[in-house]
């Protein structure tokens, strides 16, 4: 008799696991905000929550959740005078199924908010407390703990790939402007621009600018702008350019200086992830 063998595709594979933590932060909680190349996950328990993500603003209620991509800048602070109880969790995961979670807010339920605090359970069986948000490996390894980990993170993801993802964020006057001058420098990523020019393109004043943008990234255009240089640098490392060629088409001042703004972002230097690249190959 012969036998076929099936190939079980996963639309969602759990590689590595960051960090996992669950917080009640108070009512003045105000985070600066972080770029990072690995997935994470926000979860609100209880309490509201302001979220800045690249241009989009949400305020996220009791069983809401957000999930950034990689190299997505994003922001947290406590909202409505609520002290959020929160579910951070971060990993790294591949597979088309991925793609769902991106720009948007998913309604959870109680089966949710019970499942991702399970995953925490294993978590805190595997690891212990490194700091305030990293984790340790307990010197014996738990490889059920671990195996529970992937699986069901996993699982949850594949629950809340099923529900509905709302994309409407917060859309004050304020708001519009942030995300028009995100647009901007997106749309000038190639050029090197002044505070002045891009305050010019923006129809902005320079003080006005500079309030917008802190109130919901909390750091500067310029710094930002660099962000999201490193973060185009990254797509182009993957094709067969040089340092110095994407240093030119960046419009940074030199090589050197792009390979340390690119190592503060990403904790490497860009030659050494173009060799990661290269032997995924």
């Amino acid at each position: 008799m012969a036998y076929t063998m099936y190939n079980l595709d996963r639309i969602i594979n759990i590689k590595s696991l960051v960090s996992a933590f669950q917080v009640i932060y108070d009512e003045t909680f105000n985070f600066k905000g972080e770029m990072h190349n690995f997935w994470e996950i926000v979860y609100v328990l209880d309490g509201k929550i302001g979220v800045a993500a690249d241009s989009r603003i949400y305020e996220l209620t009791k069983n809401q959740i957000i999930f950034h991509k990689p190299m997505e800048f994003h922001r947290l602070w406590s909202e409505g005078g609520t002290k959020p109880h929160l579910i951070i969790m971060s990993f790294d995961a591949d597979g088309i199924g991925m793609k769902r979670f991106e720009n948007g807010i998913f309604q959870m339920d109680f089966e949710g908010a019970q499942m991702i605090k399970d995953i925490i359970t294993y978590v805190h069986t595997a690891f212990e407390p490194w700091g305030t948000t990293l984790l340790k490996a307990r010197s014996t390894k738990d490889e059920m703990a671990l195996q529970l980990i992937a699986t069901s993170l996993e699982y949850f993801l594949l629950t809340v790939f099923k529900k509905s993802i709302s994309k409407e964020g917060i859309n004050t006057q304020s708001a519009r402007n942030y995300r028009r001058i995100i647009d901007v420098l997106n749309s000038h990523v190639y050029k090197s621009l002044t505070l002045e020019e891009i305050a010019a393109v923006c129809n902005m004043s320079v003080s006005n600018l500079k309030k917008t943008f802190k109130k919901y990234s909390d750091e500067g255009v310029i710094s930002y702008f660099n962000k999201m240089k490193i973060r185009k640098s990254i797509d182009l490392l993957k094709q067969d350019l040089s340092i110095g060629e994407i240093s030119e088409m960046l419009s940074f001042s030199s090589p050197n200086y792009f390979s340390t703004v690119f190592k503060k972002e990403t904790g490497q230097p860009p030659i050494n992830y173009k060799k990661s690249e290269q032997r995924l190959l």
